[in-house]
């Protein structure tokens, strides 16, 4: 009952108008139906990882932040790390220009002009701004990166609204950026900076060996150094001198070792367990149950107008 109007009532005020009902109906699914053409579901491919057993060391962790151009304060576990890098910056670019293959395109062409997102023509470059609203679009709309607590294993998920092919290659491409980061970009670094130290080792060595020739070369010319205050004082400077390159040299050496460790560390890797394939169907309800919920839906909405209208009608008599 509504107010004092009773069901009975209301069936009746609704079968003497049940024109009205059958128009809201079909214009209900006719709206549904439209909807689901325009806005259609869209279609999500997921890879399937599994992470490196173990929690990564923290320091890896904050390089690996860095290196992906977040916050050098950023502190996160293994999952939240890698979600954030895929979103990034140095990933996002290289996949933007990426070639891929989709079903509107069998030749590989680049993801955004997949995506038609440039301006001035599907083959052209981007500009600027067109380039950061794709990796906004990308960052909200398409990518999702989740964690299964009960297994541990990472689902990297993309949604398109069309194109089932490109959204799997978007999905594979997303994962092996991923790890090309891990590999690549962590070790280049690595390497820089071994190459950096192996070269100001080379350098320290051939200073030591100056100053160390230097020295013997003063002892041999003044064997009698030692009774001369003047010369005792050059040979003093010539031993420090000597010493401190010394001191130098061993702690490049033992730097050498640790950036040759750090080099070949094993780096907190993702293992794809299931690649991306090519979705079969769309994620959503399709045009015949969008029909079906708008011939269901239709007679309720109508229902509830006429009880509202009947409601308004009778307090306006009382």
């Amino acid at each position: 009952m509504l107010g004092d109007l009773t069901a009975p009532e209301l069936l009746r005020s609704m079968w003497a108008r049940r024109r009205f009902v059958t128009i809201v109906s079909m214009l209900s699914a006719l709206a549904f139906l439209l909807f689901s053409l325009l806005f259609p579901a869209p279609y999500v491919a997921s890879v399937t990882l599994i992470p490196q057993m173990g929690q990564a060391p923290a320091g890896i962790l904050g390089e690996l932040a860095g290196l992906a151009g977040l916050p050098l304060e950023y502190s996160s576990t293994q999952e939240e790390l890698y979600g954030e890098i895929l979103r990034s910056d140095v990933v996002l670019d290289g996949l933007i220009e990426e070639p891929l293959v989709s079903d509107v395109s069998p030749e590989p062409r680049p993801l955004y002009a997949l995506l038609r997102h440039s301006r001035v023509g599907q083959d052209s470059s981007l500009s600027a701004k067109d380039r950061a609203d794709l990796k906004e679009h990308l960052r909200k709309n398409v990518i999702s990166f989740t964690r299964d607590v009960a297994t541990g294993f990472m689902k990297l998920k993309v949604k398109l609204p069309e194109d089932p092919s490109l959204c799997a290659a978007v999905a594979n491409g997303l994962a092996d950026g991923l790890d090309r980061f891990n590999r690549t970009t962590y070790r280049s670094k690595a390497s820089e900076q071994r190459e950096f130290i192996e070269n100001r080792l080379l350098a320290s060595n051939a200073e030591l060996a100056a100053a160390e020739t230097a020295l013997t070369g003063f002892v041999a010319k003044n064997r009698a150094y030692a009774s001369s205050p003047q010369m005792l004082q050059q040979y003093g400077m010539l031993e420090r001198e000597v010493s401190a390159l010394r001191a130098i040299w061993v702690e490049l050496k033992h730097q050498l070792e640790l950036a040759r460790i750090e080099e070949n560390k094993q780096m907190p890797t993702l293992h794809v367990l299931d690649p991306a394939a090519v979705p079969v169907e769309r994620t959503g309800p399709g045009p015949v149950l969008m029909v079906f919920l708008g011939l269901v839906l239709g007679p309720l909405a109508a229902f509830l107008f006429l009880a509202v209208a009947e409601q308004i009608r009778r307090l306006r008599k009382a």
